[in-house]
């Protein structure tokens, strides 16, 4: 079998390694683009994890909770992009407290069947997250490998089940955004669990 090359998700690493030297020259655009990003007045950098045990959608047991976890996978996705462009371990050490506080906490969903549209929304921004944190040295292989099962638990297979069945509704029902999140979250899963089937 031919050498695995890691693709990542939405960057490669020499789409990162060009950001932060481009950053550092105060090159634009990137400059202007990466200023966007730290001025980013929803990022709550001081703000512990919000990761809950059930995450409700609409409806359920716990009303409707979902926010919480759509803030988090922003705040861990950011936080990861600002370390690769920085440098700065404050960054990768709050992306990785995120990421092993839901891997640690969330175990169900509840609420209607708008759940398979935010695991996919909400998965693949995780997925990519943990991507740009792969080779973080603050975060250790255990908790990597907890986070990659519980992407596949939480995520990967309310993706698969919701791409396969669709809720037993006609094909159509669907408006395109929920089988693409789906489809995206699933491979940013493969991607993050080195999964090369």
């Amino acid at each position: 079998q031919a050498a695995f090359v890691h693709p990542g998700c939405l960057s490669t690493q020499d789409d990162l390694d060009r950001m932060a030297v481009k950053v550092a020259a105060a090159e634009q655009p990137w400059k202007g683009s990466w200023d966007i990003l730290v001025g980013n007045s929803w990022f709550y950098y001081n703000q512990g994890p919000e990761a809950v045990a059930t995450v409700c959608v609409d409806s359920g047991t716990c009303g409707s909770n979902y926010m919480t976890l759509a803030r988090d996978a922003h705040r861990a996705y950011q936080c990861a992009l600002r370390w690769q462009g920085s440098g700065n371990t404050a960054y990768a050490d709050k992306a990785v407290q995120i990421m092993n506080a839901w891997a640690s906490t969330h175990t169900a969903w509840d609420g209607n069947t708008n759940v398979s549209l935010r695991s996919g929304l909400y998965g693949y921004q995780f997925a990519c997250a943990g991507e740009l944190m792969r080779d973080y040295s603050g975060w250790n292989s255990t908790d990597v490998a907890a986070f990659q099962q519980y992407m596949i638990d939480q995520f990967a297979a309310i993706n698969q089940s919701f791409l396969y069945y669709k809720h037993g509704t006609v094909e159509e029902h669907y408006w395109s955004n929920w089988t693409l999140s789906n489809v995206a979250s699933l491979m940013a899963i493969g991607v993050l669990c080195d999964d090369q089937y």
